[in-house]
């Protein structure tokens, strides 16, 4: 059986203002993926070869998300030394998605072998998507050479779709992860 790695990642761009010692606000942006298609989906022939390949027991389907989200984040320290820093943070802001999905609709398969033998694919949806979101998390970093910065800000990414999102009926493709970010900077 074929087996490709999903292409997940997110990355992005952070400016943080500190008025205080123990708050801040950061204003960021971010862009995050998530993709499961195979990478030869439209090579009809290929796809139809590793979909029969595959057994009664596997499931098929496949999401792809690509997600802008634009927000701000108030940081409250806890712990706030030269060297050390560590903050509760709840972000917010707006988020805004294309995504595509594709699943199984039927599927028949031999009883001795467990092969499938004939299937049927859900038609292919494709849409956007945009709405609000909370995020909650912590950021830990590590002061070096006075004005660098490596650290870790693990949170929970949340999404609400706007009043106006289409519902899909296969595959969820809602917007909603836990990251680990890796922090690097420079103090300015």
């Amino acid at each position: 059986m074929y087996e490709e790695p999903e292409r997940n990642y997110s990355a992005g761009l952070t400016y943080q203002y500190r008025p205080f010692k123990a708050f801040s606000f950061d204003g960021f942006y971010s862009y995050s993926q998530s993709n499961s298609f195979p990478s030869f989906f439209e090579d009809k022939a290929k796809l139809h070869n590793y979909i029969l390949s595959l057994s009664a027991r596997d499931f098929i389907a496949w999401s792809e998300i690509y997600t802008h989200s634009l927000g701000l984040r108030p940081n409250y320290s806890i712990i706030n030394t030269n060297t050390w820093h560590l903050s509760l943070n709840f972000a917010f802001g707006v988020s805004f998605s294309r995504y595509s999905s594709q699943s199984s609709k039927r599927l028949t398969w031999s009883l001795i072998t467990g092969q499938i033998i004939d299937y049927e694919l859900h038609e292919h949806e494709k849409g956007s998507i945009s709405g609000i979101f909370v995020s909650p998390g912590l950021q830990v970093h590590f002061n070096f050479y006075k004005d660098f910065i490596f650290g870790l800000n693990p949170h929970v990414h949340y999404f609400r779709p706007g009043a106006d999102a289409e519902i899909l009926n296969s595959v969820p493709v809602w917007p909603e992860f836990i990251n680990l970010s890796i922090m690097i900077g420079k103090k300015l």
